[in-house]
């Protein structure tokens, strides 16, 4: 795909990359008189330290790049350059050490990065964009698809034959294999793929376990089982998924497809074997509760396969497959032709099982249905025509008139209410006026809304807004439930939603919309006239709420300014009040305190989104007493939180930090303790432990949940950090030099949840870790 500028001045190296780089030992690269002229090819790895993906993805890199430079065989007309997008240069030098190859200057690279970005269109990170060096022309044809650039599309489409794997496949899928990263490498790449994926398919073919037929909802009892070769044999297609313990409890639309592919006689079409990653078969519950319910029917596995069936499905695709990916295969017979030495010719059939589609995350399924199964690439490719028509003619009929539009298809509550929705719209000033779409069910971004909304629209006046909710294709309770949430404080008054039993609709306004992360939020006029936000309207409206109205760049400015004072003048009201009871300060730290509601007499916090909070002034050091509040000796602290509110999507980070180990921020922010390498953060929901951003799984026995309470204690002679839920079974979590030499205070990260902080032995509901655990190794994570 060519992104070759439109200027007509001549291209330069120096102006696209910037005038320096830094080799990975250290040493300064000129651009100019190093690289212009003399490299053809240039690799751009862009990439992050906080990013989570990105650190799994840079050893692969690192590693791959290391090898081929020891093969000897190198091409010194290629480079591979990171380009950075960390948060300081200190986070950039420490994460560029992991590397084997040059960066941009850091400084330099602040200056060209949103130009590489754009012109390469880089949406997200990890990204590898391979250039031509003498002309800036992208090589690779992965750039986000730009439906609306017919010329664009056809010069993909002719490059499009030549590379054969994304930069990123390569290197994760075949190491050195893929360097220098070019259209040849590709190939290589794409025939060791071939040949990994006919023997995977072999293998499929000699699989010894026993696989049970389904039963829904419980344990099946012991009775026929089948080979993979007599699925195969009996089924037109089989399908592999892979999962862990949930099967197919949380993908309501992908169980209807599924039931709908082998309904209306056609039973035999598909059988879908369940692929456990950990071996829970789809039956069990981790935490003894009710049964999970499979409302298709799974075949599974009667025990553990001895097979490494994972690794089978990465030998057939190529991929390192997430949960809920699908795999169909099929099996095809193939004639073959022998002559015995007494000159007799026969025929015979030999089975051959072919791959037929890959479907990560099961996206196709669910969102194309079975009319387009076997879900190849030639049939998603005809579904998404079908559902670009589709959301074409909504975007159409919305910008002729959204209030026509919404008069047809919205509900408030639980009815089509016609009557409501005429006088709501009616009553929305029709100069003034904005109808904001949502199309997030984020409890905190609601009610930013829902203040903005009571704030705007005065009794007596024409209203100056409306909010829609555009849901995603959920089932049906949870709908509902995050439906029922979407009403304002004082009024009581709910937002309007689209059809929420009409799936079909709500996903054609998505696509006419193309909601990302981040910009969850589109403000249209009833006339259909779409209200243009610099920076998008959900930024707009959390940053400056209706300070902001009609968010403009003006209005905006002013807004985010009138919402800092207002934090700041409450945050302040906070500590003075803490101060005056004599209490430890809890101190807001990172991220917007929008919707939080803090009671310092109860010690308790309420926070709609993610936030992280924590006590600077309560620093536990080496030498604090043993007579220092919540020490039950010398340097040893112990605090607990107990969850008296958690909302169905809340996460934690809770741990403590060393001074200075988070910067203060009062934007909306995704890190928090654990993130940086001087905080630590233990999250019970998800079963993890987290330090410099690096994430890593550990079984507590029982995942938090309301009414549970967090204790955590930290030794600075030791170095250590300790965990419990509910007062029983202490683990020890971390162990670091940096606790003990500099000492730490509590910090916590968590959203969507309200919370009792307690730091006086008054008030514990249970007793901090004991010598015995202290004398306790660190957790190892799970394998």
């Amino acid at each position: 795909m060519s992104n070759a500028s439109s200027s007509t001045s001549p291209f330069s190296l120096t102006d696209l990359l910037g005038p320096k780089a830094v080799s990975a030992d250290g040493n300064v690269i000129d651009i100019g008189s190093e690289w212009a002229g003399k490299k053809a090819t240039i690799a751009l790895y862009f990439s992050a330290h906080w990013c989570p993906p990105c650190r799994a993805f840079t050893p692969k890199l690192a590693k791959a790049h290391q090898e081929y430079k020891d093969s000897g065989n190198i091409d010194e007309s290629f480079e591979l350059v990171f380009v950075s997008s960390d948060s300081d240069e200190e986070a950039f030098k420490e994460y560029h050490g992991e590397m084997t190859f040059p960066a941009l200057n850091y400084l330099e690279t602040q200056k060209v990065k949103e130009g590489l970005d754009e012109r390469y269109k880089v949406q997200g990170i990890p990204a590898l964009v391979i250039i031509d060096a003498k002309t800036g022309e992208r090589l690779d044809n992965f750039a986000e698809d730009d439906d609306d650039n017919e010329e664009e599309e056809e010069k993909k489409s002719s490059v499009e034959k030549k590379w054969l794997m994304s930069p990123r496949e390569m290197v994760s899928g075949y190491g050195s294999l893929a360097f220098p990263l070019s259209e040849a490498s590709s190939k290589r790449c794409k025939d060791s793929a071939d040949a990994k994926q006919q023997k995977a398919l072999a293998e499929l073919l000699t699989l010894p376990n026993a696989i049970l037929p389904p039963k829904e909802g419980s344990k099946p009892a012991a009775g026929d089982t089948f080979s993979f070769g007599q699925l195969l044999s009996d089924y037109d297609y089989v399908g592999l998924l892979l999962g862990c313990n949930a099967g197919l409890s949380d993908l309501p639309s992908q169980v209807k497809t599924l039931n709908e592919v082998n309904a209306g006689g056609a039973g035999n079409k598909l059988a879908v074997v369940y692929v456990p990653e950990c071996f829970l078969p789809p039956w069990a519950d981790k935490d003894d509760e009710a049964p999970v319910e499979n409302s298709h029917q799974l075949f599974h596995f009667q025990d553990k396969p001895s097979t490494d069936i994972i690794s089978l499905l990465v030998g057939m695709t190529g991929k390192d497959l997430m949960y809920d990916s699908l795999v169909v295969v099929q099996q095809t017979m193939l004639k073959v032709d022998e002559c015995g030495l007494d000159g007799v010719c026969t025929s015979r059939s030999v089975p051959k099982v072919e791959m037929v589609s890959v479907d990560e995350y099961m996206q196709n399924c669910g969102q194309h249905g079975a009319k387009f199964f076997p879900w190849t690439t030639e049939l998603v490719d005809q579904a998404k025509a079908a559902e670009k028509a589709r959301a074409d003619d909504v975007k159409s009929k919305m910008e002729e008139s959204l209030e026509s539009f919404l008069l047809k298809h919205v509900q408030i509550g639980d009815s089509k209410a016609e009557e409501a929705v005429v006088t709501r719209l009616r009553e929305l000033d029709d100069t003034d006026g904005v109808i904001a779409l949502l199309f997030s069910p984020d409890e905190s971004l609601a009610s930013d809304l829902a203040t903005c909304f009571e704030q705007l629209n005065q009794p007596g006046q024409k209203t100056k807004m409306e909010v829609v909710f555009v849901a995603p294709e959920w089932k049906t309770e949870e709908l509902n439930k995050a439906y029922a949430k979407m009403i304002t404080t004082n009024s009581k008054t709910q937002f309007m939603a689209i059809d929420l039993t009409n799936d079909e609709l709500r996903r054609s306004v998505r696509n006419a919309m193309e909601p990302k992360y981040g910009h969850a939020v589109f403000l249209m006029k009833k006339d259909g006239a779409h209200i243009q936000v610099e920076g998008g309207a959900q930024n707009a409206i959390e940053e400056s709420s209706y300070y902001g109205f009609p968010w403009n760049k003006e209005s905006i400015a002013t807004g985010k300014e009138k919402m800092a004072d207002m934090f700041k003048e409450r945050d302040a009201q906070y500590e003075q009040l803490q101060k005056d009871m004599g209490l430890p300060v809890i101190r807001r730290l990172l991220g917007s305190p929008r919707g939080t509601e803090q009671k310092p007499a109860e010690r308790t916090v309420k926070i709609p989104g993610w936030m992280t909070f924590g006590m600077p002034e309560t620093l536990i050091s080496v030498d604090t007493p043993s007579n220092y509040p919540s020490c039950t000796e010398n340097g040893v602290f112990y605090y607990e939180i107990e969850l008296l509110e958690l909302g169905d999507y809340a996460c934690s980070q809770i741990g403590f930090s060393a001074p200075g180990g988070l910067d203060a921020a009062d934007m909306k922010r995704s890190d928090g303790c654990g993130d940086t390498k001087e905080t630590w953060g233990v999250c019970g929901i998800r079963q993890e432990v987290w330090n410099d951003g690096d994430r890593k799984s550990v079984d507590f026995g029982a995942k938090l949940k309301k009414g549970d309470v967090i204790g955590l204690a930290v030794n600075t002679k030791l170095g250590k950090i300790a965990f419990s839920i509910n007062g029983s079974a202490t683990m020890i979590v971390f162990q670091d030099d940096i606790i003990s030499s500099k000492g730490v205070f509590p910090c916590i990260s968590i959203g969507e949840s309200e919370l009792l902080l307690s730091t006086s032995s008054d008030k514990f509901k249970h007793s901090g870790p004991s010598s015995e655990d202290w004398s306790k190794e660190v957790e190892q994570p799970e394998a």
